[in-house]
């Protein structure tokens, strides 16, 4: 499926060759790949899973504008055009790390991706704007992206996901804006502000919540910088996710095969003075943090204390209760350490 008509033609390439002038691009031999010391982002598997949903992305820059769809075979293919529409260039990745760059119709640089680079396709659209802007004689790979000493100035990225889901993310002055829409209606929003690595968060009957520097100094501070194309997906990881654990609270509330195991008369006298706690607590003695995306973590750590008889004093004394509940706070103080999956850099309820 191609984006939009192709207007290319020898009066159209005349022209643009004199026109689009910041539009160019040489050949560029693999042994011309450098790389700068910026590393690369590894953003964990559940945000590849969850990216690869979409099926189309649009992504505007000030003079020009570039289109990614990811094929049946995994290839993902980017048509760049310029402010009047018509196209000047397109980048063929394929999964196997090479990608092609061809611009007017004439193939300009055949080279493979940077080793353990995993291709998406906002990152296609970013790759195939700076290969075409930038001189290809001194591009080198700067995290994810080959491109020249300036970084890419993104104005607005648009996604199409599969099951009628769609988000748009908008650079602001000050912030970058999302907001998730489920067959044309708004389901959610987030804002993130760059400056002072604030995260706010609204999924009217799911989740809303707030993240600052300082709240986030208990878990070790953010492990990563938010971007424009990570705002998309972790808007469509909330949505998802919480989604799929409400259904599960309603389906599972206050179920009646669940058995207590019984309880040993230290227990019994520690619980008359200081109950259980129940999974409807959220995060007990830290309830600033029900309404963030930690929450999970805490409704986790509750629903294995219901499980194995636990209690708030195993933390301070693990013999006085089974010993499944060991492996409970140490999933707890994981979860918390990791932001909330390890290894990953979206954040969604744990099992």
């Amino acid at each position: 499926m191609r984006p939009r008509t192709r207007r290319v033609g020898p009066v159209v390439v005349a022209v643009l060759l004199a026109a689009t002038s910041i539009f160019h691009a040489q050949g560029v031999r693999p042994a011309q790949m450098r790389i700068t010391a910026d590393p690369l982002t590894n953003w964990g598997s559940t945000f590849h899973a969850l990216e690869q949903k979409a099926g189309r992305i649009t992504t505007r820059f000030a003079d020009g504008s570039a289109v990614a769809e990811r094929g049946m075979d995994g290839h993902i293919r980017t048509w760049l055009y310029n402010t009047a529409g018509n196209e000047i260039a397109t980048l063929h990745a394929e999964q196997g790390g090479s990608m092609r760059l061809d611009v007017l119709g004439t193939t300009t640089l055949n080279t493979v991706r940077r080793p353990g680079l995993i291709p998406t396709l906002s990152w296609a659209n970013e790759q195939t704007y700076a290969l075409a802007k930038d001189n290809a004689s001194s591009v080198m790979w700067h995290g994810e992206v080959l491109r020249g000493r300036q970084e890419i100035a993104i104005q607005q990225i648009e996604v199409e996901f599969e099951g009628g889901f769609a988000a748009k993310t908008i650079r602001y002055p000050t912030l970058y804006y999302t907001e998730l829409a489920l067959n044309g209606t708004r389901v959610g929003r987030m804002r993130y502000h760059p400056k002072e690595r604030e995260l706010t968060f609204e999924f009217p009957g799911l989740t809303k919540g707030v993240f600052t520097p300082e709240m986030l100094k208990v878990v070790g501070g953010w492990k990563f910088t938010p971007t424009m194309a990570w705002m998309h997906v972790q808007a469509l990881a909330f949505y998802q996710f919480h989604s799929a654990v409400r259904a599960k609270q309603v389906a599972q509330a206050k179920p009646n095969w669940v058995v207590r195991p019984e309880l040993n008369w230290f227990q019994k006298a520690w619980d008359a003075v200081f109950p259980t706690v129940q999974a409807q607590d959220g995060c007990t003695y830290l309830h600033w943090l029900d309404n963030t995306i930690y929450r999970p973590c805490c409704d986790a750590h509750d629903n294995c204390y219901i499980t194995n008889g636990c209690g708030m004093y195993s933390w301070f004394w693990p013999f006085a209760y089974s010993w499944q509940c060991i492996p409970c706070n140490i999933r707890a103080f994981v979860c918390f350490q990791a932001g909330n999956v390890p290894e990953n850099h979206v954040w969604v309820p744990t099992p």
